[in-house]
């Protein structure tokens, strides 16, 4: 007799397949233990499904503050790794136009004379203000609100912001 499938019936000792309503042999109606009694102390399996739920009901509620919690945190993470790529292209800009100005002798305003370009999704604001002796450039990112710009020489407005890119909204 294998236990998971077969049962032996209480009355005549006969091998029926586990779950039979009655035995095929002497016509013995078996017992089906009830899923939940109600009363005397019963009731254990619906206890147990109370106690899933309630236990899976709070777990959502956890869940839903976390995520509220972690989703901005990601969101502000995006918009640095934004700000960063910004502030990258105008040091490039910067390493471009010092190049362009020991063999010409002034900065370049066109950003395209330079063989420069900016990474997907970042673009020049306005036009590079450039002369003999400074430049200045502002950029932006497609889905950013904010705009960095680097000042250099004479177009930097005091000396200790020369060459650092500043990004304000």
């Amino acid at each position: 007799m294998n236990p998971a499938t077969e049962q032996q019936c209480p009355e005549c000792g006969a091998i029926i397949p586990k779950g039979a309503d009655a035995c095929p042999d002497c016509g013995t109606r078996l017992r089906v233990p009830p899923i939940a009694r109600t009363g005397g102390g019963g009731g254990t399996v619906l206890k147990g499904c109370l106690i899933a739920a309630v236990v899976g009901f709070f777990g959502v509620i956890v869940i839903g503050i976390i995520a509220a919690i972690a989703i901005p945190k990601f969101a502000n993470t995006k918009q640095k790794a934004y700000v960063a790529e910004m502030k990258t292209d105008l040091r490039n800009l910067q390493t471009a136009e010092e190049e362009y100005r020991t063999t010409h002798g002034a900065y370049q305003p066109n950003v395209a004379a330079l063989g420069f370009t900016f990474s997907s999704g970042v673009s020049l604001a306005g036009p590079v203000d450039a002369g003999d002796s400074g430049w200045k450039a502002t950029v932006k990112r497609e889905s950013v609100d904010i705009q960095c710009t680097m000042s250099v020489g004479d177009r930097a407005p005091s000396p200790d912001v020369t060459g650092v890119p500043v990004c304000a909204r």
